[in-house]
């Protein structure tokens, strides 16, 4: 991101401080930005409503038989929280009023609401995906809604309750029902996920879309959460230093580009060639700050009652170009990750609040030897292993679903698909199989190593009826790919270039062959046995 980005941010955030002083001269009866006419409440939990009027005020909220009030504090903001509220597909009126005024919202559902969030995986829109331009033309659900943030600007710290809102758009920021219109705005993996929700629930489904291409974990922490640990506050000591030296770099650039444009006349005046033109300093773009995604796109969100997260994000944090770590300050993915769920979990008082993980696709072709260290398979590898580790979390494979020449694979069905059966599974307690084969363990058997599996019921399938992306080394350490077999719901691995393999590794690349599956039809997950260099193999996941 270039200096003229973070300039947008700065100028958004004087604004938002002139908005909040004009709201606070008016001292207007105002609600928090997710409260519009046709918005989906959570059934089942407590509803928090808030938002904010004059000092000293008293707010009642009344909705579907309840009435609830509060005193503003000395800022003006108020909450007030509804009883757990049961599934209703009617829409009702939510009446907010003080003794001076009154608003009312229109067409309010309660179901299931979902927050998506992350990169711009999550993002793409549903006429983007395969199959999603006539998926959007038949849309016709008014019980299935969106809300996006898509376009909010992330920026520095909210500093009170009113600069919890979105950037200022053209349009405002509402809760639109399912049609061909809204549905082209809709995150496809967002919309293929909400459809089986509808299909097997028979609930409505709200979905709340939070994501922000390029961007990395951190940028969706709280500073507070990030200043916690060492490792994290690095790169909130970055941020500050990168907003301080702001203004110097807007200041150096000027005056170059100044004197290229004087340096460009002389040259003309003399027939000498154009001389290159400056490049433009970097600063801290938008979606590298610590926090900046967090501040104006979770802050204004939470506590909004949710039923659970849905994230697609880590190409951010993966070093697979260079230069990554002057972003992400060489953190651990896992423990960034298991930072930003807990942190999460503690800003909606939920902790069980369900967070389902979507592993990396793969990208770019296969390696033509396995490589010793990559990026986006430690990435996985980390996802994987937090969905292990964190209660109430799960992870899909989607190394199946990738494209070698795009970073943004069109099959976003089936990633929604498989997000529903984790969810159906772990949040709604249905049947159904969620999980691809799961490594167990491994035993060497002389010159083969032995593999086994969990998720391995109705036995392993090998796609195309072949095994590649496995590979074996010796005590040297040298990788070489191996020959696979199935054997029940174990694999065998063996390379005769290895007489005395101890170690085996399953699609450790960028770009891996996804062969191996289950009956369900559901990939493996990427793996390896050792901990070399350094990072410990993942655990079996406790499910």
């Amino acid at each position: 991101m270039h200096h003229r980005y973070l300039l947008i941010a700065l100028l958004f955030v004087v604004g938002s401080f002139a908005l909040v002083a004009a709201a606070e001269t008016e001292a207007t009866l105002q609600t928090a930005p997710l409260f519009t006419s046709g918005m989906v409440l959570q059934e089942g939990i407590p509803v928090p409503v808030w938002g904010w009027a004059a000092a000293g005020e008293t707010v009642t909220v009344r909705f579907a038989g309840q009435t609830c009030t509060a005193q503003t504090g000395s800022d003006g903001s108020w909450q007030v929280r509804l009883a757990p509220l049961a599934t209703s597909d009617e829409g009702r009126p939510l009446v907010v009023s003080t003794p001076k005024t009154s608003t009312t919202y229109d067409d309010v559902l309660v179901g299931e609401v979902w927050l998506l969030s992350g990169q711009s995986n999550m993002s793409l829109r549903l006429p983007q995906s395969n199959g999603g331009p006539a998926a959007a033309a038949a849309a016709n659900d008014p019980a299935l809604r969106l809300f996006s943030t898509d376009d909010a600007l992330p920026g520095p710290m909210p500093a009170t309750p009113r600069t919890r809102s979105f950037a200022p758009r053209s349009k405002p920021y509402l809760w639109r029902r399912a049609d061909p219109d809204s549905a082209a705005d809709m995150s496809a993996i967002g919309w293929y996920f909400a459809q089986e929700l509808r299909r097997e629930l028979k609930k409505p489904v709200g979905l709340i879309l939070a994501s922000r291409g390029g961007s990395i974990c951190e940028a969706w922490l709280r500073r507070e959460a990030l200043l916690k640990d060492p490792h994290f506050a690095t790169h909130v000591a970055k941020t500050d230093a990168w907003m301080a030296e702001f203004p110097a770099v807007q200041q150096r650039f000027s005056e170059a580009l100044a004197a290229w444009k004087k340096a460009c006349s002389e040259a003309k005046a003399a027939g000498k060639p154009e001389p290159a033109k400056p490049n433009e300093e970097p600063a801290l773009g938008t979606i590298s700050y610590a926090s900046g995604c967090y501040n104006n796109f979770i802050a204004a969100i939470h506590p909004y009652a949710l039923r659970g997260v849905l994230w697609y994000q880590g190409e951010g944090n993966a070093d697979y170009s260079g230069g990554r770590e002057s972003l992400s300050c060489g953190i651990d993915y896992q423990q960034i990750l298991t930072a930003l769920i807990t942190d999460w979990r503690q800003l909606w008082g939920q902790e069980h609040l369900p967070f389902y993980i979507v592993g990396l696709a793969s990208w770019w072709q296969p390696q033509a030897m396995p490589p010793e260290k990559n990026g986006w398979a430690e990435v996985r590898e980390a996802q994987a292993r937090t969905a292990a580790t964190v209660p109430d979390s799960g992870m899909v494979v989607t190394i199946d679903l990738g494209d070698v020449k795009d970073i943004h694979p069109r099959n976003k069905a089936e990633v929604g698909r498989r997000l529903a059966l984790v969810a159906r599974a772990k949040t709604y307690g249905q049947q159904v199989a969620c999980f691809g084969p799961t490594y167990r363990a491994m035993q060497i058997e002389g010159s083969a190593i032995r593999l086994t599996f969990d998720h391995a019921e109705g036995g392993l399938v090998a796609k195309d009826g072949k095994l590649p992306s496995f590979a074996v080394a010796g005590a040297d350490r040298k990788w070489t790919w191996a020959e696979a077999r199935i054997d029940g719901d174990s694999v065998i691995v063996t390379s005769p270039k290895i007489a005395s393999p101890v170690a085996a590794r399953y699609a450790w690349d960028m770009g891996p062959v996804a062969s191996l599956f289950n009956s369900n039809g559901l990939p493996a997950v990427p793996f390896r046995t050792d901990d070399w260099p350094g990072i410990s193999p993942p655990k079996p996941a406790d499910r």
